[in-house]
């Protein structure tokens, strides 16, 4: 994504993109709540 905004490019996002940054955001969470690194996979 970051790189099609550098070169200019367009990009489209899909469901399954939202899904993962989902779960790197719920995994985010949970690090911070409990001080213990978590795996995100995909």
């Amino acid at each position: 994504m970051a790189n099609a905004r550098d070169a200019g490019e367009m990009f489209d996002p899909d469901f399954d993109l939202a899904v993962r940054r989902h779960r790197l955001l719920a995994a985010i969470e949970r690090a911070a709540e409990t001080g213990i690194a978590e795996t995100v996979s995909g």
